[in-house]
């Protein structure tokens, strides 16, 4: 299956150092509820988010479903728009038929002022290689995107991208070291990124803007039924 990549071992660590690098993102977000989508059943689902009430857990099943705490298309998440405060996906969208149908779900269910994060392969690391060498033994069918082509599907449902970061190591390996995501890094640090295996974008969806209301006339309160104002009274009562 195309995302049997993230059981090998060197992928699952990854995995554990890209969840490691944006802990400090997710210990500041708060809410009810957030959506954390993987690529794989068995990839690391550890994910602390103490201000958050719940995360919802989903991995990729086959290049059209996703499973775990609900069971769906890909591109019809079973879940109201606008409802979570947090939406974390990682390598997800590089395993799916259509990459493009979950950003538009992702974006969709992203509630306003909610953060979006998402973790995928950089295209040109010298994992580039390695990738290939694992699809050519069937391991791997990657619909790798961008962070500049994240940044405008999402900015097409209203997400703004507010940084980009790399992470993880040059090269794969099974043991590898633990990093922290730190948006201000610079000097030797930012010297490595065209290296690393990893892009992270954050992003945050615009708040909607209210719908004006008309303004009453003289004429309207003059039309207006009697019995409303005693109603709206005993309401009030």
């Amino acid at each position: 299956m195309s995302h049997s990549l993230f059981a090998l071992a060197s992928a699952r660590a990854l995995l554990d150092v890209e969840l490691a690098a944006i802990a400090p993102q997710l210990s500041g977000l708060y809410g009810q509820q957030g959506l954390f989508v993987r690529p794989h059943a068995n990839a690391p689902k550890v994910v602390s988010a103490p201000m958050l009430g719940r995360l919802i857990r989903l991995h990729v099943d086959g290049p059209r479903h996703l499973a775990g705490d609900a069971a769906c298309a890909v591109e019809s998440l079973p879940f109201a728009d606008d409802g979570f405060r947090l939406v974390l996906v990682q390598h997800a969208a590089e395993v799916v038929r259509d990459p493009l149908a979950l950003q538009d779900e992702i974006a969709r269910v992203l509630a306003p002022e909610g953060t979006a994060i998402v973790v995928g392969f950089a295209r040109w690391t010298p994992w580039r290689g390695w990738l290939a060498a694992q699809q050519s033994r069937g391991e791997a069918a990657l619909h790798l995107q961008s962070a500049g082509e994240w940044r405008r599907a999402l900015a097409r449902h209203g997400v703004d991208t507010y940084a980009v970061k790399r992470v993880g190591p040059a090269w794969p390996r099974a043991d590898m070291p633990l990093d922290r995501l730190d948006l201000h890094a610079g000097g030797w640090q930012r010297s490595l990124d065209p290296l690393r295996a990893s892009f992270v974008l954050l992003a945050r969806k615009r708040r909607r803007a209210a719908t004006p209301l008309r303004r009453r006339t003289a004429r309207d309160v003059a039309l207006a039924p009697r019995f409303a104002a005693g109603g709206a009274h005993r309401a009030c009562a």
